[in-house]
């Protein structure tokens, strides 16, 4: 018997709700609004939308009152909401959101908050400071940030300077105390003031909740994406529990926007998105990788959106979704910048080598000169080499100078750093690139990875990549992956070879699962059910070398291997091409 009750402020008409509530006043008027909810399990939580549209004769700084919502129920008296106050602001020269993962999240466990602020504004604004409000059933001494926060503080940061265009992204990870209640909503405030009075607010909440027996993530590659490119999901999925689920199915929905191109595994003959994934083992996972086409419809600034959900048989269901940027809109109007990483994890004393590839492209209808990207390596990363390598390097900054870069033009660096062996475990590594011209057109993007600690008593779980140290343009290269488990029984190993495209695959013992190309790096992986213990795996590669590739060029293959254990371990090579 749950009710929730709100009142259109004043100075607003309604507009619309979610889910479609029992009573409302109607599109354009003002009243209230009343949703019956039903019941509501214990440890459960829900939640309720409601837009409103702000009159259009209120002046700047007219403060907006949302007072007196509350929610009831057959056995309980109503209960207030705190007021919830909006300033009204014309065309804001800056704009703060925020993001949160996971949600829900369980007793004790980490989450992270990603805060980012965008000047919208074409000319740059100065003596800007973003505050954080943390809320209470979050451990204080948990917190920590990329970028530190100010000194002496743990919520404030200033951001000095902010060209036309720019992004500055804040990470912050906390944790939830063990002792918060499931159903529990995790209220976060941030907001970003500059010296003039104006301000943007941000807020993000996340649900308590206990662990499910069954989970999903969405992850895609590339964000963003071109207008008429293609964009790949990996639907991963895991039986948490220790009990066996059947009948398990995995659905999707994507934009209208999207089409399929290809899926592994394919999903079931005479539907375009659904699989059917069978029985899922006690503490075993899977993923799903799904190739969508764009229609070329989407404008840059866009967002596409794909969401899915797995199901049991016995009623046990998870739910997740990705949003997917179109066209460098994220990025600024006038380049599409794209940075990547591989691996996602990094494991001192095993998987100890990162992996960057920055793309930048000009999506403007102008040339553009004085091209300049410059990528920032986080602490606790040690720079080895790049290609092409940097024009300059200060510490850990490193400045590759393109020069001109004509519409549609792209330049890609690839970028090698090793892991400093005192970086402590649990801190984040977030990369920071960023592309400048004479013409003072401006983009940024990031890209965040974590430590993790070294060798456990699992045991080894090792991936060794071996090959050729040159090779002649035009001839065959064959290469072999060893991977060596040495600790308890490997089960949904993942196994990935990524290369440039220079070098063109030709088969291997045995196939790969999937062949994907993306960005000018080409990766073949394997999906392997197990893995013994002890117990080894070999597969043979071979690549034919493009005649065409210049003498003196530096082919740089990396393997990867995951189990889902979490074991991972990743190999790097490179080999020189002569002619």
């Amino acid at each position: 018997g749950v009710v929730v009750q709100a009142d259109t402020p004043l100075g607003t008409t309604f507009e619309s709700a979610e889910p479609p509530p029992a009573s409302d006043p109607g599109a354009g008027a003002t009243g209230t609004v009343v949703w019956n909810s039903g019941d509501l399990g214990s440890g459960s939580a829900g939640m309720v939308t409601m837009t409103v549209r702000v009159d259009s004769n209120l002046a700047d700084g007219t403060v907006l009152l949302l007072s007196g919502y509350s929610v009831s129920s057959d056995q309980s008296l109503p209960a207030r909401g705190p007021d919830l106050a909006t300033t009204v602001q014309a065309d804001p020269p800056f704009v703060l959101t925020k993001t949160v993962d996971p949600d829900p999240v369980a007793p004790g466990g980490a989450l992270t908050y990603t805060v980012t602020l965008t000047n919208r504004s074409p000319t740059s604004l100065t003596g800007l400071v973003v505050h954080e409000v943390f809320d209470p059933n979050l451990d204080p001494s948990s917190i920590s940030a990329f970028p530190a926060p100010d000194f002496g503080t743990s919520d404030r940061w200033s951001v000095p300077f902010l060209p036309a265009g720019g992004i500055k992204t804040m990470s912050i990870t906390a944790s939830v105390k063990p002792t918060a209640h499931p159903g529990t909503i995790l209220r976060n405030f941030a907001i970003a003031v500059d010296p003039f009075g104006r301000s943007s607010r941000a807020t993000q909440d996340a649900v308590v909740a206990d662990i499910p027996s069954l989970t999903l993530a969405v992850n895609d590659l590339p964000d963003p994406v071109d207008s008429a490119g293609q964009v790949t999901y990996a639907l991963t999925y895991a039986n948490a529990s220790d009990e066996p689920l059947s009948g398990a199915t995995l659905h999707v929905i994507a934009d209208d926007r999207l089409s399929l191109v290809s899926a592994n595994p394919a999903p079931i003959s005479g539907t375009n998105l659904a699989w059917a994934l069978g029985t899922l083992p006690p503490t075993s996972a899977g993923v799903v990788f799904a190739t969508f086409e764009l229609d070329g419809s989407a404008a840059p600034g866009d967002v596409v959106r794909l969401d899915a959900w797995v199901e049991a048989a016995s009623g046990h269901l998870a739910t997740a979704g990705e949003v997917t940027g179109v066209g460098g809109g994220a990025s600024g109007g006038q380049y599409f910048l794209n940075l990547s990483g591989a691996p996602r994890s990094l494991r001192l004393g095993v998987v100890t080598t990162q992996l960057y590839m920055i793309k930048v492209r000009n999506i403007g209808v102008a040339e553009t000169t004085g091209v300049r990207i410059t990528d920032v390596l986080p602490a606790g990363l040690q720079f080895l080499q790049s290609l092409p390598p940097p024009a300059e390097r200060d510490g850990s900054a490193l400045t590759y100078r393109i020069g001109r870069m004509a519409p549609g033009g792209s330049s890609l660096i690839l970028i090698q750093a090793e892991l400093d062996p005192t970086t402590p475990p649990g801190v984040f590594l977030t990369n920071q690139a960023s592309v400048t011209d004479d013409q003072g057109n401006y983009a940024q993007a990031s890209f965040s990875g974590t430590v993790r600690t070294g060798p456990t008593k699992a045991g080894s779980f090792r991936i060794a990549l071996t090959t050729v140290k040159r090779v002649v343009a035009g001839t065959l290269l064959k290469s072999t992956l060893n991977v060596d488990n040495s600790g308890s029984t490997a089960r949904n190993v993942a196994i990935t070879l990524t290369g440039p495209d220079a070098a063109q695959f030709v088969s291997a013992i045995p196939g790969p699962s999937a062949v994907r190309t993306n960005g000018g790096m080409v990766e073949l992986s394997w999906n392997v059910p197990s893995i013994p213990a002890p117990g080894k795996l070999t597969i043979k590669v071979t690549h034919r070398v493009r005649a065409d590739t210049p003498s003196g060029s530096a082919l740089q293959f990396t393997a990867n291997v995951e189990a889902a254990d979490h074991r991972t371990d990743t190999d790097t090579k490179t080999v020189e091409v002569r002619n």
